[in-house]
């Protein structure tokens, strides 16, 4: 956690998940598929709006925070035109630094890899797509405001340094601000300035990053998939792993979670058809949609896409935590059901060999289908613990109860990460604290929310001084309405009977006073049942049911790796020509298999350490 220096300041305006990718093509007027964020005139008529109100006094400016998923690396699919220089295809990032192209046959499909440098050209890629918006950020910061940037999953390769100099170069030298004295762009490449704020120009505001989270005077902002199990990182700080190499220049590469792996191995290939999957809410509706209307080109795409995608899931990091993300339950009974579907196939196989005939025979015996009821199961299960769970209320419940020891001047804990914007008081009276959720400004389809508001709603917080407030500051979450240039509050319905017994358990569990004790709208029967009794059912029915369906993934996957030296050998007949060649593959192949093993056993380990401690409930804490 970085602690920003608070000056006299205006007010702090926190936004998040803007999820800029590569914008408009170069040489067209068309914008590329994967492309989520077109509102660049409505971004920079925003923060003209905000430069408008500010008296125009050295100590009076906004802090604006981006809290985290600025930038959408990884939809950013595209590569640098190579050229040819001592017969070697090369590309230049920076003047006089040019960099050999390489490029494998996976990044052909699934876009390049996240060394250092390929991150720095794809930074470089989106802001070339989007000038409008860095001439609107560059003109904000250089009239005097701050600009602090929280790196979330989408955007994890702010970690490295190559890619915050070319995020200050992209400022520095965007349109219209000619007249700046530039910073030696050099010290961006340190790491100093993510611990403190640091001016871009000789005046004007400072720039920070920070890896994590940001909190200073009476604001904590973090971006939240830390929280997730689906997006968290096993270090956040240092989200690299040998496994995660460049295979063919050894760079080390960002250790994705599973939810970057289902996006860069599998949903953009889905965006390539249907641009608009991933602004439904939530993404399984997306793909039941796209299923009853195009049956056979979503299995099209799973035949192109299902081995990249098994093959990214067999990592440690990620084959160890899918137990926290898909039900075992489930995993269990599907794969119950591909054993009843594969097991007439099998018998006739061990009786008659391969046989056409006995193969249809034994496939005409009905029976076998009986094995697919207990399919059904799995949805009582859930319906026993049917309860709305946001898992962010938990986490800012966790920060409050440690802030409350450390620094009881913050009030205000925001997020981002979901989505979806959310309102909540946590505390009352003297010890006020709110948790806010910044929503997204890419558009949202949601069957649910579309009578309450438009696809597009530009949310953000806004947090000003106000000595009459209890706190000193007043907190509001907004929304920029562009066609009538102003700032509107944003209006969110109450929250239902499930989710306020929830986020009260969540304040009970950490021993922090109801703000609201009086419940003023009786639970029914089923209410209490599922909260007395689904609730303590569940993890038992998962623990018996499911531990067969990790116990066999757990196999599937060491085996795999197991295989993967000698596989890879049968499969590279070239090799067999070679002895330095075979050798060297060889040797490679062996030595990641040991990393393997040694990172499974070590990230196992931890996790179940994690467990008995009750750790892995509350999500990471960093």
């Amino acid at each position: 956690m970085e602690q920003g220096k608070n000056i006299n300041l205006l007010g702090y305006v926190v936004v998040s998940d803007l999820h800029l990718g590569p914008g408009k093509h170069p040489s067209t007027p068309h914008i590329y598929k994967h492309e989520d964020f077109l509102f660049d005139e409505e971004f920079e008529a925003f923060l003209k709006d905000l430069e408008s109100e500010r008296p125009k006094t050295p100590a009076s400016k906004w802090r604006l925070i981006i809290n985290g998923d600025f930038v959408e690396f990884m939809q950013i699919l595209l590569w640098p035109d190579p050229v040819v220089d001592d017969d070697k295809e090369k590309w230049e990032l920076w003047p006089g630094t040019s960099v050999q192209m390489s490029q494998t046959e996976d990044e052909k499909k699934d876009g390049l890899v996240t060394s250092p440098m390929k991150s720095a050209w794809k930074l470089d890629r989106m802001g070339k797509g989007h000038p409008k918006f860095f001439k609107a950020l560059a003109r904000f910061v250089h009239a005097g405001n701050d600009l602090v940037l929280v790196k979330g999953n989408h955007d994890v390769e702010f970690h490295w340094s190559e890619v915050r100099k070319k995020f200050v170069e992209l400022l520095v030298k965007a349109p219209g601000q000619q007249g700046a004295n530039e910073a030696n762009l050099d010290q961006w490449a340190d790491n100093r300035f993510v611990q403190e704020p640091e001016r871009i120009w000789t005046t004007g505001g400072t720039l920070q990053f920070c890896e994590y989270s940001y909190c200073d005077g009476p604001l904590y902002a973090e971006h939240g998939n830390q929280h997730d199990p689906s997006n968290e990182f096993r270090d956040f700080h240092k989200p690299t792993h040998r496994l995660f190499s460049d295979a063919l220049g050894g760079e080390p590469l960002i250790e994705f979670p599973l939810g970057s792996i289902f996006v860069r191995y599998f949903f953009n290939e889905v965006e390539n058809y249907f641009s608009y999957a991933d602004n439904i809410k939530p993404t399984s509706e997306a793909l039941r949609e796209i299923w009853k209307r195009h049956p056979w080109l979503v299995i099209k795409i799973l035949t192109r896409r299902i081995g990249p995608l098994v093959r990214a899931l067999t990592f440690p990091p990620v084959w160890i935590r899918l137990r926290k993300v898909m039900k075992p339950v489930y995993i269990t009974y599907v794969l119950i059901a591909l054993l009843a579907i594969l097991w007439p196939l099998l018998d006739a196989v061990r009786n008659s060999g391969f046989s056409l005939g006995a193969i249809l025979e034994a496939y005409q015996d009905w029976r076998w289908l009986s094995a697919l009821i207990p399919l059904a199961l799995p949805v009582f299960a859930d319906f026993l613990s049917k309860q709305e769970d946001r898992y962010l209320r938990r986490a800012a419940v966790q920060k409050l109860d440690d802030m409350r020891k450390q620094d009881p001047r913050v009030h205000y804990f925001v997020y981002g990460h979901t989505h979806d914007p959310d309102i909540w008081q946590m505390q009352k009276g003297e010890e006020e604290a709110w948790y806010y959720n910044t929503g997204t400004w890419t558009p949202v389809l949601s069957w649910e929310e579309r009578l309450d508001r438009p696809p597009e709603q530009f949310v953000f917080l806004k947090i000003v001084r106000d000595a009459g407030h209890i706190s000193g500051w007043q907190s509001t979450l907004y929304y920029w309405v562009h066609q009538a240039k102003q700032q509107k509050a944003l209006v969110l319905k109450e929250d239902n009977k499930s989710v306020k017994l929830k986020s009260r358990s969540y304040l009970a569990q950490a021993g922090l006073e109801d703000p609201e004790p009086g419940f003023e709208e009786p639970l029914s029967v089923v209410d209490r049942a599922w909260s007395c009794c689904g609730a303590r059912i569940k993890p038992v029915w998962e623990c018996v049911v499911g531990f067969p369906a990790l116990l066999l993934w757990s196999i599937i996957c060491i085996v795999a790796h197991l295989i993967r030296p000698f596989w890879r050998l049968i499969m590279k007949p070239k090799n067999w020509f070679s002895l330095k060649r075979l050798r060297g593959e060889l040797r490679k192949d062996f030595r990641l298999m040991w990393d393997w093993i040694r990172v499974s056993w070590e990230i196992l380990g931890k996790e179940l350490r994690r467990d008995l401690k009750g750790g892995g409930k509350g999500g990471t804490n960093l």
